[in-house]
């Protein structure tokens, strides 16, 4: 899965981390729209990996075949560099879902 930015950013996470319980697409926050302070219009957050994976200021989301880390930081941390170990990834959490969209708040 591939996530562009309006700040011309671009960055990929793998199809693990895109469906993990924990990763949402945010566009709403306290019953409003997402502020720009925030990354409005539209946030990743990808709970599972390192800050720099969850982006914000969303215009595009591709989903492929195959992985791509368009991320910045390629000779830096590794693309699996999560918090949470691959093992750790496969516990079930509490989601909702909202609009097919993971979530981790209740709509």
């Amino acid at each position: 899965m591939q996530f562009h930015a309006y700040d011309n950013y671009a960055d990929g996470i793998d199809m693990l981390d895109a469906l993990h319980p924990q990763t949402i697409l945010a566009y709403g926050m306290n019953g409003r729209d997402l502020p720009i302070s925030h990354g409005a219009p539209l946030r990743a957050r990808v709970e599972t990996q390192l800050g720099n994976k969850s982006q914000k200021f969303l215009r595009r989301i591709v989903v492929t075949d195959h992985f791509e880390d368009l991320g910045l930081i390629r000779n830096g941390w590794s693309w699996y560099a999560g918090i949470c170990s691959r093992a750790a990834k496969t516990l079930q959490r509490p989601a909702f879902r909202l609009a097919g969209v993971l979530s981790s708040a209740p709509p």
